[in-house]
């Protein structure tokens, strides 16, 4: 397979200030693509400014945001996830092994207010978001998650940075890249 240069494959989303980031790219079973990144809205604030927000594709180039009736958040439709506390970036999969049809989605999200705040969010459509309680990581989690059924091993895993800050947002310390797996369903 040799890759081909694609102009006009990015996606911005022009309703918010910042485009979007820290995406992740979900195939849909029927067919096409989810796109999850999360959004400033711009609300003035830093700390309550940020949601998950979705667009879709049938083909992986062509993105069109995904306008939720009702709205989850009022003024920004293609919000999936209204962010409260923060995202400071999540990561979307559709879950190939798990049979409950309430989590055939899931995303991992990395809070920046605390350590222990990086939590497990279900789903039956992509749209709809459950945040689960109890955290699945005793770190702070960073941006760049990556979450997935492993077939060859038989786990969930989840590739995150991660930090141990003595204060919320001091972002001085060393990362590291942290490895996560599991192979319970009611964990990821």
């Amino acid at each position: 397979h040799q890759p081909q240069w694609m102009d006009g494959a990015a996606f911005t989303d022009e309703d918010t200030p910042d485009g979007g980031g820290y995406s992740s790219v979900v195939p849909r079973p029927g067919g096409g693509y989810y796109l999850y990144y999360t959004a400033a809205l711009g609300y003035g604030k830093p700390d309550d400014s940020v949601a998950v927000c979705v667009a879709e594709s049938t083909d992986g180039l062509d993105w069109q945001k995904v306008l939720l009736d009702p709205p989850r958040h009022p003024g920004f439709p293609q919000v999936v996830y209204p962010g409260d506390p923060v995202p400071n970036g999540c990561a979307g999969d559709f879950d190939p092994v798990d049979n409950d049809p309430n989590r055939r989605y899931k995303m991992t999200e990395a809070r920046r207010q605390a350590p222990d705040q990086g939590r497990l969010l279900t789903s039956p459509d992509g749209l709809r978001w459950k945040r689960h309680a109890e955290p699945i990581v005793r770190f702070q989690p960073d941006t760049q998650t990556v979450t997935f059924w492993d077939e060859r091993r038989g786990k969930y895993r989840v590739y995150t940075r991660g930090k141990d800050p003595k204060e919320p947002y001091e972002h001085t310390l060393r990362r590291k890249v942290v490895l996560l797996e599991t192979d319970r369903k009611g964990v990821v």
